[in-house]
């Protein structure tokens, strides 16, 4: 296109106007170095003529005063400037008339249309190849384009080798899929939810450790009642003895009808008798207590078989209410933490669930579009596809695991 352009509208000069038009700029040039040596010439030839015929030295015996030599001297000097710019006039004034001679009109002419012409050929030239260029990026865009759809045609249909049946059962295996990964993160994020509730002052976590430490605390007063009690019983029984025995003293008498026992000892036996009533009044209400406080821890402490193992894990959780809530806290924000990890991650497995089932989907529809005579070349193109992908896994696991026979041609006849 562009070799078209210049051939119609380049139109070389004639050769006589490019000399005429070269031998008038070698003249031109020529002219002005002329008129400027000339000039020089003329300058330098005024101002010796001008030194040589006025400027003269006085007489050795005229003796003039000071007025009149400065201005003789003054006289001088204007002449000699007024006859050096006269020459230089003179001498400007022959070289232009002699040398300096205008171009012809013709010439000039023909070398502005010269120039024009250049410029519309350049002008030309350079949309003739922007066109050009443009064209040939547009076939390279669509090209590139071509070549990216080709090459992401299996991508975009990543299930065009899977026969209509397998496709179907896969799509149900991801609906299947996605719907479990829908639940299992809708219980995580539940049991989070949970978990995060009770963390709160006064939730479970604390209600949780109080009980803990309110059944420890019955195991423990059981265990002290059942020592306890016995001893307090056994004291009880001990004084009832010793106050039978005061009652048995006090009431002999002898044979003449008198107490044996008079005076200070019957006192002394009456104040103990009195005081040994008064501690089985006091031990009696002390061993119903104790009693009821068991039957409570009894209540309380739960299956007597489950007591070692309660004290030994409130041991190992920290031994008091204080620590042991503390390391519950901490342990049940780690499951709580984890737990929202964990929905997290299902919820992402549903969403490349979903994404896969909508692919199938998008195959299906495809095939569904199709004529009917392509679809059933397709299939048929599948199947043919994936019986010799069989065939050919069966030869490499033959390969791998040969059967007897072949063992035994492969080691000879054994004798």
């Amino acid at each position: 296109a562009v070799d078209d352009v210049a051939e119609v509208v380049v139109e070389e000069p004639e050769p006589e106007l490019v000399r005429d038009d070269e031998r008038a700029r070698d003249e031109d040039l020529a002219v002005e170095e002329a008129a400027v040596d000339v000039a020089e010439a003329a300058v330098d030839a005024a101002v010796d003529d001008v030194a040589e015929v006025v400027v003269e030295e006085p007489e050795p015996e005229l003796v003039r005063d000071d007025e009149r030599a400065r201005d003789e001297d003054l006289a001088v000097e204007e002449a000699a400037v007024d006859v050096a710019e006269a020459a230089v006039d003179a001498a400007v004034d022959d070289v232009a008339e002699v040398v300096v001679e205008e171009p012809e009109p013709e010439l000039v002419r023909d070398d502005e249309r010269a120039r024009d012409e250049d410029l519309a050929v350049e002008e030309a030239a350079e949309v003739v190849a922007e066109a050009a260029v443009d064209a040939a990026d547009g076939q390279e865009q669509e090209a590139d384009r071509e070549e990216r759809r080709q090459r992401n045609e299996p991508d975009r249909r990543p299930y065009a080798d899977v026969p209509d049946a397998e496709l179907s059962s896969t799509l149900a295996y991801y609906v299947e899929a996605a719907d479990a990964a829908q639940e299992h993160a809708a219980a995580q994020e539940a049991k989070a939810e949970e978990l995060r509730a009770a963390l709160e002052p006064g939730g479970a976590v604390e209600r949780s450790v109080a009980e803990r430490a309110a059944r420890v605390e019955a195991i423990r007063e059981l265990r002290a009642a059942a020592v306890e009690l016995p001893a307090m019983e056994a004291a009880d029984i001990r004084r009832r003895e010793e106050a039978l025995g005061i009652e048995a003293r006090l009431a002999e008498i002898t044979r003449f009808g008198r107490p044996v026992v008079r005076g200070d000892d019957r006192a002394q036996l009456e104040s103990r008798l009195a005081d040994l009533r008064a501690e089985q009044e006091r031990a009696a209400e002390q061993i119903t207590a104790l009693r009821q406080r068991q039957a409570e821890a009894e209540r309380r402490a739960g299956p007597e078989a489950q007591h070692d193992e309660v004290l030994a894990s409130w041991e190992r959780s920290g031994g008091s209410q204080e620590a042991v809530l503390e390391r519950t806290l901490a342990a049940r924000r780690r499951r709580a933490e984890a737990a929202g990890k964990e929905a997290v991650t299902a919820r992402s497995e549903v969403e490349k669930l979903d994404a896969a089932a909508a692919t199938v989907r998008q195959e299906m529809n495809l095939r569904d579009a199709q004529p009917y005579e392509q679809r059933v070349a397709e299939e048929a193109r599948r199947i043919q596809a994936q019986q010799e992908a069989a065939r050919q896994q069966s030869q490499q696991q033959s390969a791998q695991h040969p059967g007897p026979d072949e063992q035994q041609s492969r080691g000879g006849t054994k004798r």
